[in-house]
């Protein structure tokens, strides 16, 4: 069946709704509508934009290989049995927000390659994402979900949302043979009950973290249930902001317009990065939001995005709450063993703690290799070696003749003339400060 175009609202249907196979040329629009059966729109073409907007499924529902070319907005509406968009295709953006699913719904081998937004959405049974593929990015912010959310052998975005979500003594979230995505935001999750395995996803990718190319799975977890996370410090880095609050810093959107310190740039300029990290205060806000990482990072890129795309810096965190956070995940680590990322963690932590100045970090890396005092020392011999060479006719003399160290074995220097007197006059002022630096 072909439609050109479809509108209605507040329409109730008593009986099933099948669609199978439909081709939607324009757009599909329907608010405020009752399907008291099931509904099915199997393997159907939305080529226009597409909107079921506070709608209510009674029945079991059907998108399952169904494609959405254009802008597709299932939003605050209500299925009350089995949802099932497995193998759904999503050209753009896909939109879920304030969406109840009361029964269980499988969006297995999805393709997402706009936003997915599920924002503000209830999920009161199992939901299955697994072998699905996120490109741009995804939203789980403030969900409810009371059983199972399934993401093995996703491939996810670079950046991925769950902060502020409601979970039950049941909810359980599934990452094995996932790739992850860059930056998560776990944040404000303080009443999760079960753990969350990241160390199931896949890590098996080369050339993302061979030690020439390393990319680091950035993880807020800010007022969260930090034991609850399993990680390692070996593919994940720690950041710090809370979504939840919007930073002084600003930033504002105007349509296509954004909104900055230095004046208003379309959010389509190629320099929009560049001119952002060309200012001093929003180089001093990243620094504390990835303090360990360079600007260069391309992290930075997508965590900037992602503040373009919503119109809003989320607030830095004081030195308190990121020194907290630091110290509860190296009980973590300590606890369960985890004596490498403790290690790494640590150092992390006590550059954080040092500010600019990380002597002791240079000297022997806060005691985890104390090897490089040995490093150190040969160092130093060989610059004050270099000193002492070329003023050792001075220093080598008795006090009364102005010196200041004297050494009988050592014979007066003498002008090099030779490569034979170089290595000895080298020599000598070798032995003048080992004597000096090691009196034993």
């Amino acid at each position: 069946m072909f439609f050109k175009k479809v509108y209605f609202g507040n329409v109730q249907f008593d009986s099933a709704v099948v669609f199978e196979n439909s081709v939607y040329q324009e757009s599909f629009s329907t608010f405020d509508s009752k399907f008291q059966k099931n509904t099915i729109f199997t393997g159907s073409q939305f080529k226009g934009e597409t909107i079921f907007k506070a709608c209510n499924f009674y029945g079991n529902t059907n998108f399952s290989a169904a494609i959405f070319k254009d802008n597709v907005q299932i939003v605050e509406s209500i299925f009350s049995e089995n949802g099932n968009f497995a193998h759904a295709s999503y050209n753009k953006i896909a939109d879920f927000h304030r969406t109840s699913f009361h029964k269980s719904v499988d969006f297995s081998e999805n393709n997402f390659i706009g936003i997915a937004d599920f924002h503000d959405a209830i999920f009161d049974s199992n939901v299955d994402f697994s072998k699905s593929h996120f490109t741009e990015s995804i939203d789980f912010g403030n969900i409810k979900t009371l059983k199972e959310i399934n993401f093995t052998h996703c491939i996810l975005p670079p950046y991925a949302s769950f902060s502020s979500g409601t979970y039950s003594i049941a909810t359980k979230f599934h990452f094995a043979e996932a790739v992850l995505p860059q930056l998560i935001n776990f944040s404000n999750n303080s009443d999760i009950q079960n753990e969350i395995d990241f160390l199931e996803a896949d890590f098996s990718n080369d050339s993302l973290y061979s030690d020439e190319g390393r990319r680091w799975h950035y993880l807020n977890i800010y007022r969260s249930n930090i034991p609850k996370f399993k990680i390692d410090y070996q593919h994940f880095r720690l950041c710090f902001f809370n979504s939840q609050k919007a930073d002084k810093i600003n930033l504002g959107k105007n349509g296509d317009s954004l909104i900055l310190e230095m004046g208003h740039f379309s959010i389509y300029d190629p320099r929009i990065y560049k001119i952002i990290l060309s200012s001093n205060s929003y180089k001093e806000y990243l620094k504390i939001i990835f303090p360990n990482t360079q600007l260069s990072d391309p992290i930075i890129r997508i965590f900037l995005k992602n503040c373009i795309r919503e119109g809003v810096f989320p607030s830095r965190l004081s030195d308190d709450e990121i020194i907290a956070i630091y110290e509860r995940l190296l009980r973590a680590f300590d606890v369960q063993g985890q004596k490498v990322s403790y290690q790494a963690l640590d150092i992390e932590y006590k550059d954080f703690k040092k500010g600019w100045f990380k002597l002791s970090h240079w000297w022997n890396c806060y005691k985890y290799h104390k090897e490089w005092i040995f490093g150190w020392t040969l160092l130093f011999l060989f610059l004050f070696t270099l000193i002492t060479y070329s003023v050792l006719g001075k220093l080598n003399r008795k006090v009364e003749d102005n010196g200041v160290y004297y050494i009988k074995g050592i014979p007066r220097v003498y002008k090099t003339r030779s490569f034979k007197q170089f290595l000895g006059n080298a020599w000598y002022s070798l032995m003048y400060t080992s004597s000096d630096l090691f009196p034993f």
